[in-house]
């Protein structure tokens, strides 16, 4: 056997090690931001639940805030991604510079039309 796929007592090699090594961090990273994202939804929703859970007299006053909070995790999900991902963090980073041609994969309205502040002055 040669000595770059599995040495005699079954070890791996350096190159197997450090391919599972990068995918082990990567799932870690990935697991990481689900986490993020899972604890924002859940702060989120419990003030709902527990206006929910309340008597009409009493939780009543409440469901317009507690909804407002509901709905102000869709506002904090594009946040954990922009500052935990590193592939959003570039193309946020981009787009509130407004540095269209920075962004890898563009859509089709970047690419075709120009923006205000694509506009070279």
């Amino acid at each position: 056997m040669s000595q770059r796929s599995t040495t005699s007592s079954g070890r791996r090699t350096r190159r197997q090690r450090s391919i599972k090594t990068y995918l082990s961090k990567r799932q870690i990273e990935i697991t990481k931001n689900l986490f993020y994202v899972l604890c924002a939804f859940l702060i989120c929703i419990i003030p709902y639940l527990f206006v929910l859970l309340l008597d009409d007299k009493q939780g009543a006053p409440f469901v317009p805030y507690a909804a407002t909070i509901l709905m102000f995790n869709s506002c904090i999900n594009w946040v954990i991604y922009a500052t935990k991902h590193p592939y959003f963090k570039n193309i946020f980073k981009s787009i509130l510079l407004c540095r269209w041609r920075a962004i890898p994969e563009p859509i089709d309205m970047i690419r075709d039309r120009r923006l205000p502040c694509m506009k070279k002055h």
